[in-house]
């Protein structure tokens, strides 16, 4: 709450909570957290839409929003050229190349959209963010400690990326969904407000 207060009263944006009656989901204690987060895009994902993983990792949240959208557009960022290989690889193998969604990747931080896709105020359904680290191998220059080189997702382009492009993307009814990880020194800027 002092995160969403402090966001209120820093910028002219509106924020809305919004629980839908029609979203049933198992309450939280008895389910993980990707498995909440997966119930709740199932819910609210619809045929067409225009999907964005700002952190497509390794690309499991990735594979799974495609499993959801049997027709539509959905845009993949990660900043780690390792995360773009590793998740058009895992794609690949789970024999979703073919499917009539379009998947674009895009090799950049999620603090700027997309810099080849033109993206529509409203039109977007669904925006997630899983922000962590690329698990897996790393390479030393993956662990900087800030900037674009940097090996975790950082509070503030998040920050950034939420209040310049994201919400205002939002279709009414849109969703924003954001993975944290309690806990990670990166994210202190997410509950220390």
């Amino acid at each position: 709450m002092k995160l969403l207060a402090s966001l209120l009263t820093s910028t002219a944006a509106t924020v809305r909570i919004v629980v839908s009656k029609n979203i049933h989901i198992t309450p939280p204690s008895l389910q993980s957290h990707i498995t909440l987060a997966q119930s709740l895009w199932k819910e609210v994902i619809k045929p067409d839409d225009i999907l964005i993983d700002c952190t497509c990792g390794n690309g499991y949240d990735l594979e799974f929003l495609a499993t959801c959208l049997p027709q539509g557009k959905i845009l993949a960022l990660d900043k780690n050229e390792n995360a773009i290989k590793n998740s058009q690889k895992r794609l690949l193998q789970q024999n979703h190349a073919n499917d009539a969604t379009s998947i674009h990747f895009f090799h950049q931080s999620h603090e700027k959209p997309p810099y080849s896709f033109d993206i529509n105020p409203n039109s977007v359904r669904l925006i997630v963010f899983n922000l962590g680290y690329l698990p897996g191998p790393r390479k030393h220059n993956d662990f900087a400690t800030s900037g674009e080189n940097c090996g975790t997702t950082i509070a503030e382009s998040t920050l950034k990326a939420l209040f310049s492009w994201c919400l205002p993307s939002l279709m009414p009814g849109g969703f924003v969904s954001i993975t944290v990880y309690p806990g990670h020194v990166r994210y202190s800027l997410f509950f220390f407000f």
